[in-house]
């Protein structure tokens, strides 16, 4: 319900050359470095959260999580239709 966004993911990569063994004992040489953004659409709150919610009772120290989710509007702490929020039982 909550959805995907659009979502930057950076990466980069730096590796030598592995045929210049001499060079890379001694720590020198040349490098190969590279660096990108991607652009994903990705979960805005991954599924498997759900499943480490904690659900009240002693084993949890009667503490129950939750995402509160508000279609069309979006809440002022997190700019997000979403917000997670934990009370207790007790």
């Amino acid at each position: 319900m909550i959805g995907r966004s659009r979502q930057l993911v950076a990466n980069s990569n730096s590796s030598r050359d592995p045929t210049d063994s001499f060079s890379n004992a001694l720590g020198i040489g040349t490098w190969n470095t590279s660096a990108g953004v991607s652009e994903v659409f990705e979960f805005e709150v991954q599924p498997s959260v759900c499943t480490m919610l904690r659900t009240g009772g002693p084993s949890n120290h009667w503490l129950v999580d939750s995402i509160i989710f508000s279609n069309g509007s979006c809440f002022h702490a997190t700019g997000h239709p979403y917000l997670f929020y934990t009370f207790s039982q007790k």
